[in-house]
């Protein structure tokens, strides 16, 4: 997807303050609606000036193309086992299994948007699971979804630094948002601007991205101790990374 022209304003605004660590959201109101192969991407040159050096995303508009569902269209699995045997037949220690969550409103949303599809990617999200208690939710992301669960991300049009200036809204140190509440104002945001500054015609919607620990040991104490050195930079809510 071609990256959005970026404004010329001035980059001076602030995060809001007094918000949440990224690292510990309530998870008991999301649903499970699969599991998607990810890889920290390193973000395209040019897309803006307030973003980490490497996205988390579950877009392969931005991060590389790793093994999809044997049906070859959506991005995200139904079956964990599938996805832990696809990760391993990868011999790259940076590419985990995700697991994707979404808040049951948003869910109903989308699925509306393609209530007679019967794409094998819904078939998780219509039995509407809780996401397991233990998931480790690592932030929001507001995705498009074609038809086919085939993900573009906000991040493609490069609308973050556009969105802390007018929105006081941050991503985290993997780039991405955090809170459900961000994420939703984000993505209405996106939607009321001029036609030429659009996002892509595709219904779009926020996913929770986590990781349950219970597959892949890829997800490492590495990153969990940079988690934690993170933590700190955004204790007062007004750190960008």
């Amino acid at each position: 997807m071609s990256v959005r022209r970026r404004r010329r304003a001035s980059l001076m605004g602030t995060c809001r303050t007094n918000r949440m660590l990224p690292w510990t959201p309530d998870v008991g109101d999301l649903i499970l609606t699969g599991w998607v192969l990810v890889q920290p991407a390193e973000h395209p040159p040019g897309l803006h000036a307030g973003l980490p050096q490497f996205l988390l995303t579950i877009s392969d508009c931005i991060q590389a193309d790793l093994p999809r569902p044997e049906d070859g269209f959506s991005d995200w699995f139904i079956e964990r086992a599938a996805a832990d045997v696809a990760c391993h037949s990868i011999d790259d220690p940076t590419v985990w299994v995700a697991t994707i969550g979404m808040h049951p409103d948003d869910a109903r949303i989308l699925r509306s948007e393609y209530a007679a599809s019967d794409e094998p990617g819904f078939a998780l999200l219509d039995r509407g699971l809780p996401l397991p208690r233990d998931a480790d939710v690592l932030g929001y992301e507001v995705v498009g979804a074609e038809h086919t669960l085939d993900f573009h991300s906000w991040h493609c049009h490069g609308y973050a630094d556009d969105v802390r200036r007018e929105l006081g809204i941050c991503v985290n140190p993997l780039g991405l948002l955090r809170s459900l509440e961000d994420a939703r104002a984000v993505r209405r945001w996106m939607l009321e601007l001029p036609s030429s500054e659009a996002p892509a015609p595709v219904p779009w919607t926020v996913v929770a991205i986590a990781s349950d620990h219970s597959g892949d040991a890829r997800f490492s104490a590495r990153a969990s101790s940079r988690r934690r050195m993170s933590s700190a930079r955004w204790a007062d809510g007004s750190r960008s990374p």
